[in-house]
């Protein structure tokens, strides 16, 4: 009796470990997240709302806002052979907020990437489709109802002299288009390194270049641009000196 019994314990063992061996592995995960870290400084200080920062034209501001748009990402290598386009991806950063600092892109196709486009602001084609959800929601307060467009960066404080400065930079016309793309490759000898895991693309934002290069611009004598015209394309023409890809680290 216990013979028999020894035996069918010993076939139910075989059999229990036939049967895991048999089982396959799980399929490994073949995306990975891609976050992108922004960091706001004014030339070589920390960017911090309700600290005084002195312009290149000399201008003395106190900012109490500043947020923008990032929309339309697309990761891709310097030959254009591994792009992918994140779909339905419009974030606001802004400074207040911490965790908006850190942009999360999920679903990203294992890969090796070298290169990060995004336009600061919003396409044509959501900015006139009306008020929607989600980061395009207009209770985000970056949405001109006036207008029924949105506000791609939107820059407020005031200077030395007490003047409230507002800086309401979007919309898109025939002579003030400023939908602005920012494409920026890592630094030499680093990859953006996909692997089922997760990986930083770490962006130093340096706020004085929004008033300098290539345009020097004078704070006191136009505190105020709320509307698509001749001093939000001097803006936003200088955006782009504004954003360096510092780094990239691989988990």
């Amino acid at each position: 009796m216990k013979f028999n019994q020894f035996s069918i314990f010993a076939a139910l063992l075989i059999g229990v470990l036939f049967i895991a061996s048999c089982t396959p592995d799980e399929p490994k995960a073949e995306t990975g997240t891609v976050t992108l870290e922004f960091e706001h400084v004014f030339d070589n200080e920390a960017f911090t709302l309700g600290n005084e920062f002195t312009t290149s034209n000399g201008d003395v501001i106190t900012p109490n806002v500043f947020r923008y748009y990032v929309s339309n990402v697309v990761l891709s290598n310097e030959d254009g052979s591994t792009t992918y386009e994140v779909p339905n991806s419009y974030y606001i950063v802004d400074q207040a907020v911490n965790e908006s600092l850190n942009v999360d892109i999920t679903d990203v196709p294992n890969g090796e990437y070298s290169k990060v486009t995004f336009i600061l602001g919003v396409d044509s084609t959501a900015n006139v489709s009306g008020a929607q959800e989600g980061a395009l929601d207009p209770a985000n307060g970056m949405f001109w109802t006036w207008n029924t467009g949105y506000i791609f960066l939107k820059l407020e404080g005031t200077t030395s002299n007490a003047t409230d400065i507002r800086y309401h930079i979007g919309g898109f016309t025939w002579n003030a288009n400023n939908i602005k793309t920012i494409e920026k490759s890592v630094p030499t000898g680093s990859m953006i390194n996909v692997n089922s895991s997760k990986s930083t693309v770490h962006y130093i934002v340096d706020v004085a270049e929004f008033f300098k290069n290539p345009i020097d611009f004078d704070v006191e004598a136009t505190p105020d641009v709320a509307m698509p015209n001749a001093n939000s394309v001097i803006i936003s023409e200088n955006y782009d000196d504004m954003h360096m890809i510092s780094h990239v680290h691989n988990e």
